[in-house]
């Protein structure tokens, strides 16, 4: 949870770096939960690929890292690999191909315009992580904590936008 907490302080909503052949997106909380859901929804509403999702989990069931194989619909091939990382509110693109990959960001950003400013989202994600790292035994234990219990923001299906936990 100090982990998400601390991504909601970053400077910039995202922060695009170029690494040994590989894109990396670092996100504040926020930025990061309405990127992971408008970029499920962008892949899986294309008809030309395959997506194969694979989720990495800690020893309390919570998905701490997404796996998205994003391959050519007609050969099978892996076109490139997305890794979402929830507790660093990270996403790596990469394989030799990840060119292609730049313009559905473009796509997948203008969907994402609807929300221009995460600012008040980080501040709840960061008001709220304490409060849960404290009820946390894992966390009074060894002072660490792992996946993303604290968000009480969710994006409902179909939809671009994030809402309160509080339907």
């Amino acid at each position: 949870m100090d982990k998400i907490a601390n991504t909601t302080l970053r400077p910039t909503d995202v922060n695009v770096q170029y690494k040994k052949r590989n894109i990396i997106l670092e996100f504040t909380a926020a930025a990061f939960l309405h990127f992971s859901k408008t970029l499920a929804q962008h892949f899986y509403s294309q008809p030309n690929v395959i997506v194969e999702s694979h989720d990495m989990q800690d020893g309390k069931e919570k998905v701490i890292e997404k796996s998205l194989l994003i391959k050519n619909q007609q050969n099978q091939r892996q076109i490139y690999r997305i890794n979402l990382y929830n507790t660093t509110c990270r996403a790596e693109v990469n394989e030799h191909n990840y060119q292609p990959f730049f313009s559905e960001l473009q796509s997948i950003a203008t969907k994402m315009d609807v929300i221009k400013y995460y600012s008040v989202m980080n501040e709840t994600i960061r008001n709220e992580c304490p409060k849960h790292a404290k009820a946390s035994p894992l966390h009074q234990l060894n002072n660490k904590s792992v996946g993303d219990s604290c968000i009480k923001t969710k994006a409902r299906p179909n939809s671009n936008t994030l809402h309160d936990d509080d339907d």
